[in-house]
């Protein structure tokens, strides 16, 4: 939770309260410009709506919504250049509202005084000087003395103007580091490992958005060390969310005790159960959403790791209430070769992260309060029962927030789940069985191969079916035995699903029936190619006579090799099965290659894919040269 004063609590706890509502917009020359009292006029703000740190949501968006026209006749329509809004101190046209613009947004809340001895609609403002009892006009004028709590602080995205009110759009500081591109594969890190922040610091160093040179905010080291590794091209913020995500650790601009939103690198106390505030079952005022669903669970976690040893290792986690309420639901994270977590120690804490994360929904609850700006994503909000919903009192994390505000109400709207998490979907888009199941075919290479073996793993709920026929589960890794010589070629389909009839991966692979004897690998490498001598013929014969070949390879389980004539493309041989050979070859004196006492011929050697019948590779040689009769 923010840090709020005694005054601000009781005014936050207060069942009447007034708002105050500031919108600024920084001009061309640098000024803070308050949309709330432009030009003496009090109701330029009409509205504000902040979606502030949700799950999975690193840059949080505000809307606000302005009077366009005022009642002198200026207005804040951007292309109105004769606007005194739109112009500078040297009457230079600079439209106020513009794209990429800084603005910010501040709040006051304040108890309305509805105690006897005192006129409805008092304001109790609690300051270092004592308390003020003010009307609500009077409370208007002594604002600019008051300091406004800050609820967001960002850019302008978009303006639109075509009716009244303007409509402007914001993103917040973050999306200056989500629009910066990493331009270049660079190496980060060093073989004996560079704390995690440092490694951050340098990509946003190496990578300057418009703010500049960004400082990132660390209250805690996670102590985690980083290997070399490339950073390949991806936003700045998307580069520096991996790495926190990799610990189980988020980062995004956050407010900061000192007053300041910061870019902040923190861990999510997903421990947390001790609320923040409860909210009494008449202090809410519409519950939006209540549900509980199994899309997405996933209570068993596995990580797969490699040490930089290069020895494969997993570690597994698993929720075993969640594993008892709603069966083994079982997700797989593959780590990369280069990945920093490289040992059984990150690899579990890792899983344990994803796990505690993903093994109840997302999204509970939604519930609309009274605006409770110090609440923040991660904290733990109680709830009175209100004999509708619950009749025992509840206590949720909160996984995002919806502030509503004017200059007349303040609500806040909280998106809350069982537990505190740290992400949600990105879990679920790192899941390498979500992807497809992985799929090997073995064979085994032998002078006179009979059968080979297809092999998958996959996730809990798969199904496979042989040339289209009927679906089938599997639970484990299955065998399949592909045919003898003669036998007709096969298709596999492998399944992957979370709900039956909505597929999330399908695989299709072929079982191609024995060949003849094998002595190699797939691509062929020609040793020697010799042709025969010919007997001198007469103009206008046919030369006539033999080439022969020697090659290395025949063909593989899976492709053949195919001899072609090198100028005209004619198949000589479809389907080479021994190493070596002898085909006849039919020249005229009308051929190109005749030329003097010499014919010179040249072949392809192709080699191509049995399943569709592509060519992958080819290999050239030239014929060795034959002595003929007189030429014509």
């Amino acid at each position: 939770m923010r840090p709020a004063t005694v005054s601000q609590l009781a005014a936050l706890a207060a069942r009447e309260q007034a708002h105050f509502v500031k919108v600024e917009v920084r001009d061309s020359d640098g000024e803070w410009r308050d949309l709330s009292a432009l030009s003496g006029l009090k109701d330029w703000l009409l509205s504000v709506s902040i979606e502030c740190e949700r799950l999975d949501q690193p840059v949080s968006q505000a809307t606000v919504s302005l009077r366009r026209d005022g009642p002198l006749g200026d207005t804040l329509a951007p292309l109105m250049e004769a606007s005194p809004h739109n112009r500078n101190l040297a009457d230079a046209y600079a439209p106020l509202l513009d794209y990429g613009a800084p603005i910010r947004i501040g709040v006051i809340v304040v108890q309305r005084d509805e105690s006897e001895g005192f006129a409805p609609g008092l304001l109790r403002l609690l300051t270092e000087a004592g308390e003020l009892i003010l009307t609500e006009d009077e409370f208007g004028l002594v604002t600019e003395s008051i300091p406004f709590v800050p609820v967001f602080e960002g850019r302008i995205d978009r303006v639109t103007w075509q009716g009244d009110p303007i409509q402007i759009f914001c993103s917040d500081l973050g999306a200056w580091l989500m629009d910066t591109q990493i331009e270049a594969i660079d190496e980060y890190g060093d073989e004996e490992g560079v704390p995690v922040e440092e490694v951050m610091q340098d990509i946003l160093n190496a990578w300057p958005s418009v703010l500049g040179g960004v400082l990132l905010h660390v209250p805690v080291s996670p102590g985690w060390l980083v290997r070399r590794f490339e950073q390949d091209r991806v936003k700045v913020l998307e580069a520096i969310r991996a790495l926190a995500l990799q610990i189980g650790w988020d980062v995004r601009y956050r407010y900061a005790d000192d007053g300041v939103f910061r870019l902040t690198l923190y861990e999510p106390d997903r421990t947390a159960d001790t609320p923040v505030f409860t909210i009494g079952a008449d202090r809410y005022y519409d519950v939006r959403q209540l549900e509980v669903k199994l899309d997405d669970i996933r209570n068993v976690v596995a990580v797969k790791y490699i040490t930089p040893e290069g020895v494969s290792g997993v570690q597994v986690a698993t929720d075993a209430a969640s594993v008892a309420r709603v069966g083994r639901r079982y997700m797989e994270i593959q780590e990369a070769a280069a990945s920093n977590i490289d040992s059984a120690a990150e690899a579990l804490a890792l899983a344990e992260a994803a796990v505690h994360d993903l093994s109840v929904p997302p999204v509970d609850k939604e519930v609309e309060i009274d605006l409770c700006w110090p609440l923040q994503k991660d904290d733990v909000v109680g709830f009175s029962p209100n004999g509708v919903h619950y009749d025992e009192a509840q206590q949720y994390a909160v996984v995002g927030l919806r502030h509503e505000l004017s200059n007349a109400t303040g609500r806040t709207t909280v998106q809350l789940r069982g537990a505190v998490a740290g992400a949600y979907r990105e879990w679920l888009t790192r899941a390498a069985n979500r992807v497809r199941p992985t799929i090997f075919l073995e064979a085994a290479l032998t002078l006179a191969p009979t059968e080979a073996t297809l092999t998958f793993v996959g996730g809990p709920n798969v199904r496979v079916r042989l040339n289209n026929g009927a679906w089938e589960s599997v639970t484990s890794p299955e065998v399949y035995a592909r045919g003898a010589v003669g036998d007709e070629a096969q298709t596999l389909d492998v399944i992957a699903y979370q709900v039956w009839g909505r597929a999330d991966s399908l695989v299709r692979t072929f079982l191609i029936p024995a060949k003849a004897p094998n002595t190699g690998g797939p691509v062929p490498s020609l040793t020697a190619v010799t042709a025969t001598e010919t007997v001198a013929p007469l103009c206008g014969v046919a030369w006539e006579g033999d080439y022969a070949w020697t090659t290395s390879v025949t063909n593989d389980l899976e492709y053949k090799l195919r001899l072609r004539d090198y100028f005209t493309g004619t198949v000589l041989a479809d389907d080479l099965t021994t190493a070596a050979g002898t085909l006849p070859w039919v020249g005229t004196t009308g051929d190109p290659l005749f030329s003097g006492y010499v014919q010179n011929r040249r072949i392809y050697v192709d080699v191509v894919r049995l399943s569709d019948n592509a060519v992958i590779s080819s290999v050239a040689s030239n014929l060795a040269t034959v002595e003929t009769g007189e030429p014509c």
